[in-house]
């Protein structure tokens, strides 16, 4: 199912924390990488939703910019 991400919020320079839809005993992965025009998503975290939303926190990067996608693998 489609779901969207309701939040995303800068904590301090280089993290984020981001929340999302979620439906309950699904696991969502959280992605990230450098570019959106090359490179591979690389998986931050696998995440197993407990309820309606769901939130990640990323651990401090040094990068610049960081674009960051959450995915729900078919089960």
């Amino acid at each position: 199912e489609p779901f969207q991400i309701t939040e995303i919020k800068v904590l301090s320079p280089g993290t984020v924390k981001i929340t999302w839809d979620s439906m309950a005993g699904v696991n969502y992965q959280v992605q990230s990488r450098d570019s959106l025009s090359s490179g591979s998503w690389a998986t931050n975290a696998t995440v197993l939703a407990t309820g309606a939303s769901t939130s990640y926190t990323n651990t401090p990067v040094p990068y610049p910019s960081r674009f960051y996608r959450v995915v729900a693998p078919a089960q």
